[in-house]
């Protein structure tokens, strides 16, 4: 995997231009890291990870990407992460064939067969594959994010309550694919209150300190 890094300077964001849920962050990240975000409920660490992805513009600051040491557009970015997140929804009346075949499409790479039938093993949900999504625990639709988050080998992965909804089994698996993509020179941001899932970061940003 390619040297990848990702530096935000000072950055700040508001939804109303009163009150800024976080001012004056510095944050930074790059191949072989995995760096935390924490904060009481409502201190804005989806925010912060949204705003990290692309999804939100800095109101405030500077974000920057970069591969190979070459700067990114924002538009050349989109292909380097992938975001697992509770907000993120998956098609109820599509199968997960149908799901990572309709993502390939719109990443503009082609469908995989061999590759996603791996990451569907490997997350335990391959006998479903043909199954509707609706059909699927909370926790199995937890495993297809991942799946999903995985299919065109980001750089940089964005886990925002990365344990949800999964059983003891399912977090080995994501522990292990976190180590995986880690060891391989990926990088992996986790917003997380959790103490567990503080442990598997190398440094932590506590959005308290930027209020």
């Amino acid at each position: 995997m390619s040297k990848f890094e990702l530096t935000a300077k000072k950055i700040a964001k508001t939804f109303d231009h009163k009150k800024f849920i976080f001012t004056g962050l510095d944050f930074s990240i790059s191949s072989g890291e995995t760096k935390g975000i924490t904060g009481p409920n409502g201190s804005g660490k989806t925010t912060l990870v949204r705003t990290l992805c692309g999804s939100y513009s800095p109101d405030k600051g500077k974000i920057g990407w970069s591969a190979k040491g070459k700067d990114l557009k924002e538009e050349e970015y989109q292909t380097y992460f992938g975001l697992v997140s509770p907000y993120l929804t998956l098609y109820e009346e599509y199968t997960p064939e149908e799901h990572l075949r309709i993502f390939a499409e719109l990443r503009g790479m082609g469908y995989d067969n061999n590759k996603c039938d791996l990451l569907l093993e490997q997350f335990s949900i391959k006998h479903q594959k043909y199954s509707e999504i609706k059909k699927f625990s909370s926790g199995q639709k937890q495993r297809m994010k991942y799946v999903l988050a995985l299919q065109h080998s980001p750089k940089i992965l964005f886990l925002d309550e990365p344990m949800s909804n999964l059983d003891t089994d399912g977090i080995e698996i994501v522990r292990g694919m976190i180590s995986d993509h880690v060891s391989s020179g990926g990088c992996v941001v986790i917003a997380t209150n959790d103490e567990e899932e503080k442990k598997l970061c190398s440094e932590i940003t506590n959005l308290n300190d930027f209020k």
